[in-house]
């Protein structure tokens, strides 16, 4: 998520945003990246995702775990801004409207955790 906020500027990542919110009304534009201290999953970079307002945090969670190609012994949770975990079953709009960035994006890190004790 860092490299993203300091490689690419303000304005480019807002014309982004303003663009991709033009386009796809009934769309939030989502930033995912690894989370800092998440050592139980594979980077994939990171990702720009356009999710649609009406669904469901748990349906996001899904639509990344399958980016993500994580296998069935890893639980996935997404944090917003590194620090707050997001409720499974509020919409995407409104954790887009309440922790949306100034930049346009909604950003939310990754971390991956074993489930029944398997590595």
């Amino acid at each position: 998520m860092e490299k993203f906020r300091t490689n690419v500027k303000f304005q480019d990542r807002k014309d982004m945003t303003t663009k991709m919110l033009s386009k796809y009304s009934n769309k939030v534009p989502v930033y995912v990246s690894k989370g800092t201290k998440s050592n139980n999953i594979d980077n994939f970079g990171s990702k720009k995702f356009l999710a649609d307002k009406d669904m469901t945090v748990c349906a996001f969670i899904n639509s990344v775990k399958n980016s993500l190609k994580v296998n069935s012994t890893t639980a996935l949770y997404l944090m917003v801004n590194d620090k707050e975990m997001m409720v499974l079953s509020v919409n995407m709009g409104i954790v887009y409207e309440k922790y949306k960035s100034d930049d346009g994006f909604l950003y939310i890190t990754y971390y991956g955790e074993n489930v029944f004790g398997l590595k």
